[in-house]
């Protein structure tokens, strides 16, 4: 009975969407096939992209400091706050989209929940 249970949870579990690394989180290809799928949703071409994937998020927090040495709109101050709000206490991948050429704008901060793989928001440049 015990080796059925094991058995049937084994077919089950490798049949979800998702298989998860050995820490409870989704593996780093997965981060970045759903990052890919929410900037074509979005109207991204990934041909004219390059992706980073970093776990620690390091271009997320650099941008965030830019935004904090200078003068801020108190709507950008918002924004941010309410960006803060639904990352707190997460674990989270920040999946940066770059212009493959210089441009301004056009960017894409993708936050993908390390855990589940729901995206958590979106920040597009302009």
């Amino acid at each position: 009975m015990v080796m059925n249970f094991l058995v049937a949870s084994t077919i089950i579990l490798g049949m979800c969407t998702w298989s998860f690394a050995g820490n409870g989180e989704i593996s780093r290809e997965q981060v970045a096939q759903i990052a890919k799928n929410e900037a074509l949703r979005l109207g991204y071409l990934l041909e004219h992209l390059e992706i980073e994937l970093d776990e620690t998020n390091r271009e997320w927090n650099d941008y965030v400091s830019f935004l904090q040495r200078g003068e801020v709109h108190e709507n950008t101050k918002k924004w941010m706050q309410g960006l803060s709000a639904k990352l707190a206490g997460k674990k989270y991948w920040a999946v940066y989209f770059r212009p493959k050429q210089q441009q301004l704008g056009g960017d894409l901060f993708v936050f993908v929940d390390a855990r589940t793989g729901d995206i958590l928001d979106v920040v597009r440049g302009r």
